[in-house]
């Protein structure tokens, strides 16, 4: 479970730093 968790955190940072220069973090995050 954690393992999941992790991977999933990972794979959202990865999109979060690909497109921060296109999607605001407001859009995001609530």
């Amino acid at each position: 479970s954690s393992l999941t968790h992790f991977t999933r955190l990972r794979l959202f940072n990865a999109l979060l730093g690909w497109g921060e220069c296109e999607l605001p973090v407001e859009a995001i995050l609530p």
